[in-house]
């Protein structure tokens, strides 16, 4: 309702050099401002037949400031270039989405799409984060609807036995990468996090109950990921308080000093299911969220749920929430 807000930018954060490349705010700084300035604001609907975390990117890159991510993204209708055929066991759910005031140039879908059917605009795929964006037509996803189809894996606990073996140590390398800053903070807590632990899921679970149970979650802390802040939210002279941004990062950073494959995933929580229409989920700005992924060998990206009073639907058989 700004007066000029439909205007020209003064700086135009999705412009470059007018080549195919786009420069956007990594959506994890948005959060905070979801959850208490646009609690009430409408995101998104989505018709399906179950909940889930609707994620819209994942972020890999950590430079001592920022979780943010670098995305080589092409076309895509239909089903979507290199995703994986269903494992045994695993569900699929068709998803349709109504974008209302998200803002964002990401796409919403519950983990791991295979197959995207949008008739009114282009769209393009990034393998490598699983992320779904329009296409450079368009500034936002706002107003578009969409059909998504997602395979959901039912992991055990036993299908993260394997852990990290046999991974390429190229793979390793980048996805445990920390700045030099960075990883003597995670060094320091490490031990008290998973104790003698030496299993990869072990550490994992145990890297999850330490967050929830010696941390508490709260809006009153200032925004914020930097080596830094992920310093005093670690340490336990301090409140050890904060809300989903600082313990998505602060476990993909002791994730990664373990040697786990680990990278920040952002997205928003189920919402409410729509009392008129059941199998609606009305997703607003208190339900942003952000989550860590970890890497298991011959699994692929797993989700697990440091922030107190969050759990994944479908994950409860390997979380425990």
């Amino acid at each position: 309702r700004l007066p000029g807000a439909d205007g020209e930018p003064l700086v135009d954060l999705d412009g470059g050099d007018g080549g195919d490349d786009r420069v956007t705010l990594s959506p994890l700084v948005d959060i905070r401002s979801r959850l208490v300035e646009q609690a009430s604001v409408e995101a998104f609907r989505v018709e399906a037949a179950a909940p889930a975390y609707w994620r819209l990117t994942a972020l890999d890159e950590f430079d001592g400031q920022i979780w943010s991510s670098s995305g080589s993204y092409v076309e895509a209708q239909g089903r979507l270039p290199d995703t994986p055929e269903p494992a045994p066991g695993a569900t699929r759910l068709t998803q349709h989405f109504r974008i209302g005031a998200l803002a964002q140039i990401w796409l919403p879908a519950a983990f791991e799409p295979i197959a995207v059917d949008s008739p009114d605009a282009d769209v393009d795929w990034d393998g490598d984060s699983s992320s779904l964006v329009v296409g450079t037509g368009r500034d936002t996803s706002d107003g578009l609807e969409y059909d998504v189809l997602s395979i959901l894996p039912r992991l055990r606990p036993e299908d993260l036995s394997v852990g990290t073996a046999g991974l390429d140590t190229e793979f390793l390398a980048r996805f445990t990468r920390l700045p030099e800053g960075t990883r003597p903070i995670a060094d320091r807590y490490t031990a008290e996090a998973v104790g003698t632990e030496t299993d990869a899921y072990a550490k994992a679970l145990a890297l999850q109950t330490w967050f929830r149970t010696r941390f508490r979650y709260s809006l009153d802390v200032r925004p914020g990921h930097s080596t830094n802040a992920l310093a005093e939210f670690l340490d336990p002279a301090g409140s050890r308080s904060g809300y989903c941004e600082q313990f998505a990062g602060a476990y993909a950073a002791l994730a990664r000093s373990l040697g786990l494959p680990a990278r920040v995933a952002v997205g928003f929580t189920p919402g409410e299911e729509d009392a008129d229409a059941p199998g609606t989920f009305v997703v607003t700005g208190r339900n942003a969220h952000a989550w860590p992924e970890v890497y298991f060998a011959g699994v692929g990206w797993v989700p697990f749920e440091p922030t107190p009073g969050r759990g994944a639907p479908g994950a409860e058989a390997y979380t425990g929430l």
